[in-house]
């Protein structure tokens, strides 16, 4: 196409410069016709040249929109994940926020004893501890079934997705098998009817054959019947014709005979 467009452009240029310039090719007009002529055509190649980059590279820049459609996607799933942790979070966050509320309260409680039945500041010291490792324990095995149930949620999610994928997979495996049971009785079916098909061509030609042999055989048949009966005729005018002879023959015979005497 493009060749076809510089042919043409050179022939509108040649008659320009026929138009435009003198005859004589040695002429400076001449020259500097034919030179603008070829410095166009260069640029013109130069242009098709940078085209041809040009959609190299939207090409390219498509298969990046698409690598990057891809990790949108991935980072969406991403996002996903985080948004389910920080509402994990949050939740224990609030657990969290109630222990310390109660821890607050027995602090207060404490307090309160100390100053009603007169305990030392050691005592409540310790009794504070303790409340605190007993909480901080409960704390912990409270924290500890939250995550045990949340890893149950995840490990049940994913052997869901799991079973979900072996179905998936089982199907595609038992379609795939169906199609290659169809295909093939649809080859048996195709090679029996060509086998039936040739079978019943066999037994067309053994028929005709058959028939044609009949059909000869009475023709013979016929063939000879009247070949005999041609022949008895024959034979039968044959005989006439020596009987008549002989009879013919006795009459001259007795002719003679009487003619003698």
């Amino acid at each position: 196409m493009e060749t076809n467009k510089t042919e043409l452009l050179q022939e509108i240029l040649k008659e320009f410069s026929t138009i435009f310039a003198p005859n004589d090719p040695n002429s400076e007009q001449q020259k500097k016709v034919f030179n603008t002529s070829e410095k166009v055509l260069r640029k013109l190649g130069e242009f098709h040249g940078l085209q041809q980059i040009t959609q190299n590279k939207l090409d390219q820049f498509d298969n990046l929109i698409n690598l990057l459609g891809a990790k949108m996607d991935q980072l969406n799933e991403i996002y996903k994940v985080i948004d389910n942790l920080t509402l994990f979070v949050e939740h224990v966050k609030k657990i969290v926020l109630k222990v310390e509320g109660r821890v607050n309260e027995t602090k207060k409680a404490n307090s309160r004893i100390n100053k009603i039945f007169g305990r030392s500041k050691k005592k409540a010291s310790q009794t504070e501890k303790k409340s605190k490792k007993k909480e901080r324990k409960r704390i912990g095995y409270r924290t500890n079934d939250l995550l045990a149930k949340y890893d149950l949620k995840i490990r049940k999610s994913e052997e869901e997705e799991e079973e979900e994928e072996e179905k998936n997979e089982n199907k595609k495996k038992e379609e795939k098998k169906e199609k290659v049971e169809e295909e093939k009785k649809e080859k048996e079916d195709k090679e029996n009817n060509e086998l039936k098909g040739k079978k019943e061509k066999k037994e067309e030609k053994k028929e005709k054959v058959e028939q044609e042999k009949k059909e000869k055989e009475v023709k013979e048949k016929e063939q000879n019947e009247e070949e005999k009966e041609k022949k008895e005729e024959k034979e039968k005018k044959e005989e006439k014709q020596k009987v008549e002879e002989e009879k013919k023959e006795k009459e001259i015979e007795e002719k003679e005979n009487k003619e003698e005497k």
